[in-house]
């Protein structure tokens, strides 16, 4: 990474791609192995980004609930699959909950989800839901906020840009905003399913959610300057 802050945008594009690509062959290597060698098996579960503390970093899910601004990536309207913590507690606590292998009728077991990757979370939902549970949250209305747009593309190149002067919110524009993309990888609910169904997780309540997140923002450190 230090090397990569020394380089161009144009170089780091690369470096990084690379980066994100190594890391994808060694996770499919290690899986490959453990799947070949027959002596265990994994489980990888993916939850998203965690939701009270992604709100609570106003440039990380574009609303910042400290300073009343926020920034819409395209129109605010593409929907990402996001968890809270409890969540993902739940998540991984059930599923550890379950039998190895199928029993008493039931055919929920651990040997169904063997050498597989599970998707789990809160909610699916959009820049837009969650700025209208912000509002509701807050007791406050649009025009008490600063709202401007932005195009995520141009908003991930800046994080490039940033990451190349040192600063640590351009990883985490970059980092962020892919998933906003308008090609709606970030939404793994409809993408790749869920197990919240089957290993029982509950609904969530989105305000209650936000009331949490909103409250951390107000004693996280606050990126803007860095």
């Amino acid at each position: 990474m230090c090397l990569c802050l020394l380089g161009s945008v144009s170089r780091i594009r690369p470096i990084l791609q690379e980066s994100s690509r190594f890391a994808k062959r060694n996770v499919a290597v290690n899986r490959k192995a453990i799947a070949d060698l027959g002596k265990s098996n994994y489980i990888a579960i993916s939850t998203g980004f965690w939701y009270e503390w992604s709100l609570a970093i106003g440039p990380a899910f574009g609303i910042d609930t400290v300073n009343r601004k926020v920034t819409l990536f395209d129109d605010g309207d593409t929907k990402i699959s996001t968890s809270t913590w409890p969540q993902v507690g739940r998540t991984v606590a059930s599923l550890l909950s379950l039998p190895i292998k199928a029993e008493g009728g039931n055919e929920t077991c651990l040997e169904n989800f063997a050498n597989k990757v599970i998707y789990a979370s809160s909610f699916t939902l959009s820049q837009n839901e969650m700025l209208a549970s912000v509002l509701r949250v807050t007791d406050t209305k649009d025009a008490d906020w600063t709202i401007t747009k932005e195009s995520s593309r141009e908003r991930f190149t800046t994080g490039l840009e940033e990451i190349k002067e040192g600063k640590r919110i351009g990883f985490v524009k970059m980092l962020y905003t892919r998933v906003f993309f308008p090609d709606g990888s970030g939404d793994t609910e409809h993408n790749n399913g869920s197990v919240n169904k089957v290993l029982g997780l509950p609904k969530e309540d989105l305000d209650e959610a936000t009331g949490r997140a909103v409250e951390r923002a107000k004693v996280e450190k606050q990126w803007a300057d860095e």
